[in-house]
């Protein structure tokens, strides 16, 4: 939950975003989807890191801006498990993740 919007990771590698009706409480009929890329996979982690949701994805770490439902960055360069790492790192500790990329560059994407 961040920012009036409820995040569901799906399994096939698509993103739920709820938000609430006008009457306050949450439209569970009325959601966007959001996808991630093919070939569909699992999300496989996901945490808020200050107003946005960073979520891994394969070898790749998107940055959803949960208020505009839109990716806004991809950050490539990393294993699987390099990237869940990173996001398991920040969900205990707070703060933006830095992870390390599985090569020697890494490469950002802005959308």
């Amino acid at each position: 939950h961040v920012k009036g919007r409820v995040l569901v990771a799906l399994a096939d590698g698509t993103l739920a975003i709820f938000h609430r009706g006008a009457d306050g409480q949450w439209d569970l009929t009325n959601y966007h989807l959001l996808d991630l890329g093919r070939p569909h996979h699992s999300i496989r982690c996901m945490t808020v890191v200050h107003d946005k949701v960073w979520c891994g994805y394969r070898n790749k770490i998107y940055v959803i801006q949960p208020k505009a439902m839109r990716i806004e960055a991809v950050l490539y360069g990393f294993t699987a498990m390099t990237a869940q790492k990173a996001l398991g790192r920040a969900a205990s500790c707070r703060t933006a993740p830095w992870p390390t990329p599985s090569s020697a560059s890494m490469d950002i994407e802005m959308q």
